[in-house]
């Protein structure tokens, strides 16, 4: 029984990942304004911002984004994190939303781990310096240079898949960990990568929306 139990123990098990809020009902992988706004028991999604739904009346809006956004991703309470990766996200525009005529668009967005204010999970940090995200995404991707908006489909996109959050996630013996979640930044900058910015997120012609998106985790068994 023992030997089965190691056995078992020595194999990851994949769900998907929670986000702080948000219900999961029917097909919000692909509508995320599904559930979006979760009244009962203590408010409303962290997608609420980022999607444009109203965290009063759950009224599709204008999404309220802003340079850096957390959600809070809960973390299993049983087992150890082997795998957590963001398997794939959209994000669109109907223009360019930084309105630059480069090639490449004139909007980035970076993913980090952010931190919380009250080391409890209830209230995350949402100021950060450029350089602090910057070198959490260098972590996560390995790269020096944001994902960029990009023509396609008649509209300006970004998207990416697999991006391995693992590296900065904190671990039980890192003072700021927190077992019931962390903190996730979805974070913008400007084409030269320089700054963190603000998309456009009102006025005709840019309708900016996160259109899909999901953490993807993995975890041991109990030991």
């Amino acid at each position: 029984m023992g030997g089965q139990d190691r056995k078992v123990r020595a194999e990851a098990v994949t769900q998907r990942a929670t986000i702080f809020g948000h219900n999961y009902r029917d097909e919000t992988e692909y509508d995320l304004t599904v559930g979006a706004f979760t009244p009962q028991g203590g408010g409303h999604s962290d997608l609420c911002n980022m999607l444009g739904v109203s965290t009063t009346t759950g009224i599709v809006g204008t999404p309220t984004l802003s340079t850096a956004n957390s959600i809070r991703v809960l973390q299993p309470h049983q087992g150890e994190l082997v795998q957590c990766y963001i398997d794939f996200f959209s994000m669109r525009s109907a223009t360019d939303s930084m309105g630059s005529t480069e090639e490449k668009g004139g909007l980035g967005v970076i993913f980090a781990i952010g931190d919380f204010t009250n080391d409890e999970f209830t209230t995350p940090r949402t100021s950060y310096t450029f350089e602090e995200l910057k070198a959490s995404w260098e972590k996560i991707s390995g790269k020096d240079y944001p994902i960029y908006m990009a023509s396609g489909g008649g509209d300006w996109r970004m998207t990416g898949n697999k991006i391995n959050l693992l590296p900065e996630i904190k671990k039980a013996d890192h003072p700021r960990f927190v077992e019931d979640g962390f903190n996730l930044i979805v974070a913008f900058t400007n084409v030269d990568y320089t700054q963190l910015v603000t998309p456009i997120a009102s006025g005709a012609g840019t309708n900016f929306a996160v259109e899909f998106m999901r953490i993807l985790t993995s975890i041991t068994g109990v030991k």
